[in-house]
């Protein structure tokens, strides 16, 4: 993702970068400096909704544009170790957002 700050050679510390799904957020431009940046085929121009990243809270929440759209990169959990899909697609960045479902357990004496 590259919220705010267009993506760079220098901040990728190469001449030649290639990106793929990529979240594109409030940039102005999307590229700059030296060097060449190709991006590819899977470009999304829409709000990361992160949590609240003020707090350095990253996680998608349910309006991100980033679910569903990224690619399988053979990365098979994220970075809270959750299973990667979880749904119709892989999401760009670092957390695969999910749905869940806690439920009670019930547990009863059946003496006979």
């Amino acid at each position: 993702m590259c919220p705010h700050r267009p993506a760079t050679t220098e901040r990728f510390g190469h001449e030649h970068e290639e990106l793929e799904a990529t979240l594109w957020h409030d940039n102005g431009a999307d590229t700059s400096g030296e060097g060449t940046i190709v991006t590819g085929t899977v470009n999304v121009y829409d709000d990361p909704a992160f949590a609240n990243p003020s707090a350095w809270d990253y996680h998608l929440t349910a309006g991100s544009a980033a679910i569903d759209a990224g690619v399988d990169a053979g990365v098979t959990t994220d970075i809270d170790s959750d299973a990667r899909p979880m749904g119709t697609g892989y999401d760009i960045g670092a957390d695969e957002w999910g749905k869940w479902v806690y439920l009670p357990i019930v547990l009863k004496d059946h003496a006979p």
